[in-house]
């Protein structure tokens, strides 16, 4: 899991097939606004990954529960794997072109180029302004209310 406001405003960006997608799976319209569709996601989606997930976790705090991820893998713990983790995996700096030249040149045996990453981050300067509690609140306070106790249930400071 991550941050709820770090995803709601990550959502911001999602295309049309992914809010088609998302729609059919949550109590969500695409008709809805962005916002609080965004705030809907969060929520939502974690809801039901909690039914099907065996651990639960802080993307931030692998580093604590990876003795316990590899133990239910049945594989060995390699710490230093976490060197090679980038901490923003699935952020704004690091989005979907980003990634996909990423794998494409994985897949070619070429190295990650650095022009790549400055003009991911580039990018990501130009992001829409971000989505605050208050904003959410006032398209839905009670999913508001909802969302400030599960992120306190997940240990993040609203």
């Amino acid at each position: 899991m991550r941050h709820p406001l770090g995803v709601v405003n990550s959502a911001l960006s999602f295309r049309e097939e992914s809010w088609r997608f998302i729609c059919e799976h949550i109590p969500v319209s695409i008709e809805d606004p962005l916002p609080l569709r965004s705030a809907a996601y969060w929520y939502h989606w974690n809801n039901e990954a909690e039914k099907k997930a065996e651990l639960t976790y802080r993307v931030e705090d692998v580093a604590g529960v990876l003795e316990d991820i590899c133990a239910r893998l049945g594989c060995a713990v390699d710490r230093s794997v976490l060197d090679r983790v980038p901490t923003d995996v699935n952020t704004r700096r690091r989005g979907r072109v980003f990634h996909l030249t990423e794998e494409a040149l994985e897949r070619l045996g070429l190295p990650p180029m650095r022009r790549v990453w400055m003009r991911s981050r580039n990018a990501a300067r130009r992001d829409p302004p971000a989505v605050g509690w208050a904003q959410i609140r006032s398209f839905d306070p009670a999913l508001c209310d909802l969302m400030l106790a599960k992120a306190e249930e997940y240990g993040y400071r609203p």
